[in-house]
C-alpha cells in the first residue's frame, strides 16, 4: 500500500513561534552560518575523544565554496557552543553512561537516516545524532539529539529556554517514534534532548 511521505521537521509546534525568531532564523546570511555550524557539530562523536580541527573544517568549508567571513564567523558559534557545559555534557560519553548506569555501551551514530511506517505514513529523516544504549549485546535504550543554531535561544535563562524547547517538541517526538520503530524499543526509553549552538545548551525534553 502506498503510504503518505511525512518528515520530522514539518511537523508543526506544540506552541507557536515568535515572529522575531521566525525573522532571524530565515536570514539567508544566518542560515548559511546556521548550516555549516550545524554540520561541524554532526562531525563530534565524543567530546572526550576529538573536538573538530578548526584548521580542517577551514579547508574543508572553502573548498565547498564558503566565504571567509561565514567561515570565520561559523567557527565563532562553533567555539561559543563549545563553551557551554551542558552541551559539552550532552555530547559526552562518561556523562551519557552515568545517566543510564544499566548500560554497558553506548553506540552513537551521526546523520543516520531512517524510513519507518508511522501509523498511515511513511516518516522518512535523518537523526542528527542517535545514541543507542546497549546492555547484553541489545539495545535497551537510546537518545535522539537535534542541533538547534538559531540565534533565537541566546541569552535565554534556563526556564525560558525550555518554554522555547517545548516548540520543537511535535518534531522530536515523531524522531522519537521513528526511533523507538527502528530500535524496537518502546518510545519511553527513548529520550530527546535539544542543543541549542547558540546558547551553548542542551535540553532534555521531559516525557508527557
Amino acid at each position: 500500500t502506498r503510504l503518505a511521505g511525512a518528515t520530522p521537521s514539518r511537523e508543526r509546534a506544540a506552541r507557536p513561534i515568535d515572529a522575531a525568531s521566525l525573522l532571524v532564523r530565515h536570514d539567508p546570511r544566518g542560515r548559511t552560518i546556521g548550516d555549516l555550524v550545524h554540520r561541524w557539530f554532526e562531525t563530534i562523536e565524543w567530546i572526550e575523544d576529538a573536538t573538530p580541527d578548526e584548521a580542517a573544517l577551514r579547508d574543508k568549508a572553502l573548498d565547498d565554496g564558503f566565504d571567509t567571513e561565514a567561515i570565520e564567523r561559523a567557527l565563532g558559534a562553533l567555539r561559543s557552543g563549545l563553551a557551554g557545559a551542558s552541551l559539552r555534557e550532552s555530547l559526552s560519553r562518561e556523562a551519557w553512561l552515568a545517566r543510564e548506569p544499566r548500560v554497558e555501551a553506548a553506540a552513537v551514530h551521526l546523520e543516520r537516516p531512517f524510513a519507518v511506517r508511522d501509523e498511515d505514513r511513511l516518516l522518512e529523516g535523518r537523526f542528527d545524532r542517535l545514541v543507542i544504549g546497549l546492555a547484553g549485546g541489545a539495545s535497551v535504550c537510546a537518545e535522539v539529539l537535534d542541533f538547534k543554531t538559531d540565534a533565537a535561544a541566546r541569552g535565554l535563562d534556563a526556564g525560558a529556554l525550555a518554554e522555547y524547547a517545548e516548540t520543537h517538541r511535535a518534531q522530536m517526538e515523531a524522531y522519537r517514534r521513528a526511533a523507538a520503530r527502528a530500535l524496537r524499543l518502546d518510545p519511553s526509553r527513548i529520550a530527546m534532548t535539544l542543543a541549542f549552538t547558540a546558547a551553548g545548551a542542551a535540553v532534555r525534553l521531559p516525557p508527557q
